[in-house]
């Protein structure tokens, strides 16, 4: 095959990865940060506040704000800008 095709594979690739890993990192980190709060709550007033609702508005929020972080990261890689 050609070995210029196989760079650009490896690249879209690696792309991909980049993007998806920041938008699942940053959707982790919202929800425990959500859970810790509402476990603070929880022993101050003795009420476990977490619904599904919740949960999926942060699932939301996360992967917006991944995407949007995942997209920053793979354009500044795509224009081979100096530290990514």
């Amino acid at each position: 095959m050609n070995p210029l095709l196989d760079v650009l594979k490896r690249e879209v690739i690696v792309n991909f990865c980049i993007f998806f890993t920041c938008m699942l990192s940053v959707i982790v980190a919202g929800l425990l940060v959500k859970l810790f709060f509402v476990t603070i709550l929880w022993v101050l007033t003795d009420e476990f506040g977490l619904t599904w609702n919740d949960v999926l508005q942060g699932v939301k929020i996360g992967g917006v704000g991944g995407s949007i972080l995942g997209s920053g990261i793979v354009l500044l890689r795509l224009f081979k800008v100096k530290g990514f």
